[in-house]
């Protein structure tokens, strides 16, 4: 399982409600990041709610991810592809 961590301190709470188990998030590379220029940004619509962790950002191989746990602090996530038809 992959990581999504930092939740309280992007938008999660702001859409937190409308996320669930088998929710598809889109990842986006954040090279401009001030922390971590490998920095994989969560989002859920059009709000960042959180990061993939740094343990984790070299599992990362697809745009996209789907919910599998949710915990207070943190999202369990697996990498999906969507494929083109």
């Amino acid at each position: 399982m992959i990581s999504v961590v930092g939740l309280p301190y992007n938008e999660f709470n702001k859409v937190k409600g409308d996320i669930f188990v088998d929710t598809i998030l889109e990842l986006r590379a954040e090279p401009e990041n001030k922390f971590d220029r490998n920095a994989i940004a969560v989002y859920f619509r059009d709000y960042k709610i959180g990061h993939i962790s740094k343990k984790d950002q070299s599992l990362v191989n697809s745009s996209f991810c789907i919910v599998k746990r949710m915990h207070k602090k943190h999202l369990d996530v697996a990498m999906v592809y969507i494929k083109d038809e």
